[in-house]
């Protein structure tokens, strides 16, 4: 009982801060698109009763339909005639009405401040479950009932958005989303060591960080890539270079890319990185402007989560 107790009040923690954690600006965001999204879901569930009231009234005029000897008994509200609704066709669509409204809400926040979430964890917690194929009347009955009554609220996606951040806020899981890749990268876990070396103005990054690309004879130029915990290590520098988690400058930003580069690349547009060197054996030699620059980053990133 202590265990429920402990993890309620857990959760009404989250809750307040999720509240106080959020911008006016996506207070605003949410307010639209739930607004928008009640209106929707109201009339498509309106137009529903429309059309079954329409089809009520062919029945009472024309009486009950054999609809296995007259499957075109709604003659008047055919396809043939023009316009033409299926109920049922409006009802998945309202289903698809939910899912978008949460997954634009998950998508705003993951986009604008850059962090990773899990849409289906929080799609499976809010959703009603869709019976399998084959499911019992009563299953199906009452999954269309819960579908029925179903209206999200913005305010309990964000609670369980916060819940995956442990209560952070949004640039604060940002940052600590950055940090965390950069210190996973640079560091073996599970031997607690460093897979690094600082050598005054440059850090050594130490096998398999760097992947040469052999070319046949005729090839100008021989290719290469960074693997990804070295564009993990290279958002890092991004972000050291500019504050933002985006738009880092051109010769960063290339770097983060799947096409293939060069073996050294110079950060003309950088005031802090000078050059990337990288080696066949996996190695990656990264050169700051100082030896106090190189380590500020060993500190503020690679070190950060240690």
């Amino acid at each position: 009982m202590n265990g429920m107790n402990d993890l309620l009040a857990k959760f009404d923690a989250v809750e307040v801060k999720s509240v106080n954690l959020i911008s006016e600006g996506d207070k605003l965001f949410c307010e639209k698109n739930q607004a928008a999204y009640e209106d929707a879901v109201t009339s498509y569930r309106e137009l529903t009763g429309f059309w079954e009231s329409m089809e009520k009234a062919q029945c009472d005029i024309l009486g009950e339909p054999d609809r296995e000897q007259n499957p075109i008994y709604f003659r008047y509200l055919s396809k043939e005639s023009g316009a033409y609704i299926d109920a049922e066709a409006v009802w998945k669509h309202i289903e698809k009405v939910h899912s978008d409204y949460l997954d634009r809400i998950v998508e705003y926040f993951s986009d604008s401040y850059h962090i990773g979430l899990n849409t289906d964890k929080i799609r499976r917690a809010l959703l009603p479950k869709k019976p399998d194929y084959g499911a019992e009347e009563e299953d199906i009955a009452a999954y269309q009932e819960k579908m029925e009554d179903l209206m999200l609220r913005y305010q309990d996606i964000l609670d369980l958005i916060f819940q995956q951040t442990d209560g952070r806020s949004f640039p604060e899981q940002a940052m600590y989303e950055l940090k965390s890749g950069c210190h996973k990268a640079a560091w073996d876990e599970a031997k607690h060591e460093r897979r690094y070396e600082l050598k005054k103005d440059t850090i050594r990054f130490l096998s398999d960080f760097s992947r040469y690309i052999y070319r046949h004879r005729g090839w100008q130029d021989p290719d290469w890539q960074l693997k990804d915990k070295m564009k993990a290590v290279m958002s890092g520098v991004g972000h050291y270079e500019t504050g933002r988690y985006k738009n880092f400058p051109r010769d960063v930003e290339d770097l983060l890319t799947d096409r293939n580069i060069l073996d050294v690349v110079d950060f003309e547009d950088c005031g802090k990185v000078r050059q990337l060197k990288m080696f066949k054996n996996g190695n990656v030699y990264l050169k700051f402007v100082s030896a106090a620059c190189a380590e500020k980053f060993v500190r503020d990133y690679l070190d950060a989560a240690a």
